[in-house]
């Protein structure tokens, strides 16, 4: 149904080798100034998992995220949170769906282990693409243009920012890091003009993190049910079904110039 020009898979972090630990800050180095290469290992082995995304074609490394889990407290309750950390894949294959896939199953097969239980996700994001990854595939999530985001919500992403990253987090929502850990996007990489904050979900992103080309992220929280399979399956076979009722006009053109061309 994607057909998709990448193929994933999941593994620890502890179980990377150095090859692809180099292939990935290869990556990394490509999209992000202000970084090196020993503070990407250390800030990598916090991860306990990492989704690494390979082209069909050659099966080397074109995208990641990084991964671990930790624990929240919402009423008396431990709730689990995921935790996405860098995020990146090769601009030849931005618009493909593999990571969202591959993001949503492995929500899933945590969400089926305890089902009952509340799993949310965490993310930060200096780039729209990146909030992009949330708020286009996850029915609630904050914060978002539609609606105010909920105390409840707002208190577990504040929880959530200082688990993570003590100090960082300010009142409007975002996270400010040490000149020295704030790596930020390279020129041209995800910038937002004019046409691009015709948008609304980019156009509020920008309002919200105005200083994104600054190295701040954008603190939000989604949550994961049983129903998202099916909500992401439906959404993606509407915008297939979309796609293929305007490609039908030009099917139909098509077929009419080779059969005037033939006679």
């Amino acid at each position: 149904m994607f057909n998709s020009k990448l193929y994933w898979k999941v593994q620890f972090t502890t179980d990377l080798n150095d090859h692809i630990i180099r292939s990935m800050y290869g990556l990394y180095e490509t999209y992000y100034d202000q970084i090196s290469f020993e503070g990407f290992v250390a800030d990598l082995m916090k991860k306990t998992e990492v989704i690494l995304l390979f082209d069909r074609q050659e099966g080397n490394l074109q995208g990641f995220s990084t991964l671990v889990t930790f624990m929240m407290k919402q009423g008396h309750k431990q709730i689990p949170c995921v935790f996405s950390g860098d995020t990146i894949i090769h601009e030849r294959f931005w618009g493909q769906r593999s990571l969202g896939v591959a993001f949503l199953i492995y929500m899933f097969k945590k969400k089926l282990a305890h089902p009952s239980v509340p799993l949310y996700w965490f993310l930060i994001s200096k780039g729209y693409k990146t909030y992009l990854l949330m708020a286009n595939n996850f029915k609630e999530h904050y914060p978002r243009f539609e609606k105010e985001t909920p105390e409840p919500m707002v208190d577990l992403i504040k929880q959530a920012s200082d688990r993570l990253f003590p100090g960082c987090y300010r009142d409007n929502g975002t996270l400010v890091f040490p000149s020295d850990k704030a790596a930020r996007l390279k020129l041209g990489v995800a910038d937002i003009d004019q046409r691009l904050l015709k948008h609304p979900r980019i156009q509020f992103f920008n309002e919200r993190n105005p200083a994104w080309k600054d190295g701040e992220e954008l603190a939000c929280l989604a949550e994961m049910s049983l129903k998202m399979p099916f909500h992401y399956y439906h959404k993606s076979m509407v915008k297939l079904c979309s796609m293929q009722t305007l490609l039908k006009p030009l099917q139909s053109l098509r077929r009419k110039s080779i059969k005037e061309a033939v006679n």
